[in-house]
This record gives C-alpha cells, structure tokens and sequence, in this order.
C-alpha cells in the first residue's frame, strides 16, 4: 500500500510538473487507478510537508534575528561603557586645575570655576552645578544623557 502511495505521489508530482492545470492533472489520475481517498492523502501530506518547510523557514528568520539583537545589545554595552576612565579623568581635572586653564560648559555657557570641573564617560567637560541639575531633571527610570552628543552618562 505505501509502494502504491509512493507511486501516486512521484506521478502526481510528475504530471503536476507536466500539466499546468490542476482540473487535467486530476482528470489524469482518475482516469488510471488512483482513487479519491488516495489523492486526499497525497494533497494533505503536500500541505503538511509545505507547512513545515514554511514553520523551519520562520524559525531559522527568529533565530538570524534573536542573533541580530544580542550582537546590537553586546555592541551597545561597549560603547555605554565608560568610554574615559577615571584616572584620566582625575589627572585632565589636576591638569586642568594646575594650568589654571578656563574651560566653558556648554550648558550654562559659563567658565568652569576651579575645582567644578566634571568629565563625563564620553569626555565633555561641564560644571558640576549643570552635571547635577542633568542628573536632577532625569525622568524617572530614564538614562541621563550627555549635552552634547546624547550618549548615556553614569
């Protein structure tokens, strides 16, 4: 019986190749031994091997995706990451202190007074009064981000 099946399906497979017209395909088979039942079988075994191609074809899509997106997430967290670490920080700030060197914060627009300088992760100088305001006026749960180039500042 399976031999037989298997059979039907490789001619059907066939002719469907053969005739472009699904009404001369079906009128082929009834035509030799191939009863309805049998091509019923055929067609719903057709529409479950397409159901699974299309089910395998989705999920290889979910997993290039869910991949996507751990890849953006692991490159976010580099470049989130303290960018200017903290001992550079606190020898820009001697330096800074030591040159008597002014420097203005884009916020206030105001020269940074001595010992007010604050150095961001991604390395732009503000007084310590607009660092604190920023922090301050965060919304709740949201990233403080930086004055000038938007990235996220702890």
């Amino acid at each position: 019986m399976a031999q037989i099946e298997t059979q039907v399906f490789s001619s059907f497979r066939i002719l469907s190749e053969s005739f472009p017209y699904p009404f001369r395909i079906l009128s082929f088979l009834m035509a030799g031994n191939a009863t309805i039942a049998t091509l019923q079988r055929q067609i719903q075994n057709e529409r479950r091997r397409t159901g699974f191609a299309w089910a395998k074809y989705y999920s290889s899509l979910n997993e290039e995706h869910t991949e996507a997106i751990s890849q953006h997430r692991r490159l976010v967290e580099t470049i989130t990451e303290e960018a200017v670490p903290t001992h550079i920080k606190t020898i820009l700030t001697e330096m800074s202190d030591e040159l008597k060197r002014k420097w203005s914060c884009p916020i206030c627009l105001d020269f940074i007074p001595e010992g007010g300088l604050e150095i961001t992760s991604c390395g732009h100088f503000y007084c310590r009064p607009c660092v604190t305001a920023l922090k301050d006026n965060a919304h709740a749960g949201a990233d403080v981000q930086c004055a000038v180039c938007r990235r996220k500042i702890k």
